[in-house]
């Protein structure tokens, strides 16, 4: 990993290629591994691999991250949920003790040199809702050297060809969620060298949200025979806070259900607190309490996105509860964002 790494960090690709000139290369297991350069812009000098279309729907939801649009939970729930591994050149200050020394040792075995900006690499993966770790996984490694090795291959290439006639968008447009933009793919043989080729990018792939069954009969029963009491607004979101896994997992983001009284505007959160294994199923349980234990039940909860409407669609159905879907909920966004705001 260190040796591709720093014959990479030589090329200073990003120079030539930006964060839209993407190119692919085939995968040891078959899949298509996405490539893009990061660096052009004197900043964050890295490798970004994503793997096969929903890993590549990660990339693409960074260009959505654009969107001044995007009201501040839609854009965390973008960043935290990004899936992929990275090759990042960082300042010796942002790289601790342990890897310093192993890097050190390496570059002096080898008789190379630390480039003095950006020249420690540091290798990362990045899981949804997770803290980024280091790599820990033999594919992840495996498949980043990969990565890097095709990206030094490219920068070979560029020394006698332009962008252009390598497959590369001479326009230097983003790709579209739609897909089809046709970028360079390059085919690693037994040798060592590539057979050149080009394929097209694939379209976004929507999450699919988890809609757990409401199994817990009694709560169920007795809310679907209580009064129906007013429109109660409800979104699910992570709070950017981690908490520790179970045994060797890594820190977690938790989700919370932040519900509102459309009336009054009284705000309360329904958290999980005993860890990430069912917590969809413990929120809905904790929610079905707080209910029983104020004496009523909403007659409709709003909510304003897909994950929320998925989360509540059972739990809804069988307590009674109209669900109902809604453009937008200014109000509620403004109490989401006021939490993440104070944590």
């Amino acid at each position: 990993m260190l040796a591709v790494a720093f014959q990479y960090r030589d090329t200073r690709l990003w120079e030539i290629l930006t964060d839209s000139d993407l190119f692919a290369f085939r995968l040891a297991d078959g899949l298509i591994g996405y490539c893009c350069v990061m660096g052009n812009a004197g900043e964050h000098f890295s490798l970004g691999l994503y793997r096969g279309q929903k890993e590549f729907s990660s990339y693409l939801n960074t260009i959505r991250m654009t969107d001044r649009r995007l009201s501040e939970v839609e854009w965390n729930e973008l960043l935290f949920g990004m899936d992929f591994v990275k090759c990042e050149f960082v300042q010796a200050a942002e790289t601790n003790a342990d890897k310093k020394k192993m890097i050190r040792k390496y570059v002096e075995t080898h008789g190379l040199k630390i480039q003095r900006s950006r020249g420690w690499p540091d290798f990362s993966r990045y899981l949804p809702f997770r803290m980024p770790s280091d790599i820990t996984v033999e594919e992840d490694a495996r498949d980043m050297v990969g990565a890097l090795r095709a990206a030094i291959a490219v920068a070979e290439k560029l020394k006698q060809r332009t962008p252009a006639s390598l497959g590369f968008d001479e326009e230097g447009d983003y790709p579209t969620m739609n897909g089809g933009k046709v970028i360079p793919y390059l085919i690693p043989n037994a040798d060592g060298s590539y057979d050149w080729t080009t394929t097209e990018l694939p379209a976004f792939q929507p999450d699919k949200f988890p809609s757990p069954k409401f199994k817990y009969d009694i709560p169920a029963f007795t809310l679907k025979n209580r009064h129906a009491v007013g429109i109660c607004q409800m979104k699910y979101m992570h709070l950017p806070t981690p908490i520790d896994g179970a045994g060797n997992e890594l820190p977690y983001l938790p989700g919370v259900l932040i519900c509102m009284d459309a009336e009054s505007g009284m705000v309360f959160p329904v958290f999980s607190i005993d860890g990430e294994k069912d917590e969809h199923d413990r929120i809905l349980l904790s929610l079905a309490n707080n209910m029983i234990e104020a004496g009523n039940k909403p007659g409709t909860i709003e909510v304003e996105d897909e994950r929320t409407e998925s989360l509540l669609r059972d739990f809804c159905a069988r307590c009674g509860i109209l669900l109902s879907r809604q453009e937008k909920l200014p109000e509620l966004e403004e109490a989401c964002t006021f939490m993440i705001k104070s944590i």
